[in-house]
């Protein structure tokens, strides 16, 4: 298991940075935010 590739994974796309926060500003919408960031890790995941 690479543990090195679990904090490198998101800077490996050029778009990095919009992704990101985009993700932040989705988390700030009340319960649902958090649900919907938490569904795209889990698919990033698998």
């Amino acid at each position: 298991m690479d543990f090195g590739l679990a904090f490198s994974f998101p800077f490996q796309d050029k778009n990095w940075l919009q992704k990101i926060l985009i993700a932040g500003l989705i988390m700030l919408i009340p319960i649902v935010g958090w649900f919907a960031v938490i569904g795209w890790a889990l698919e990033i995941t698998r």
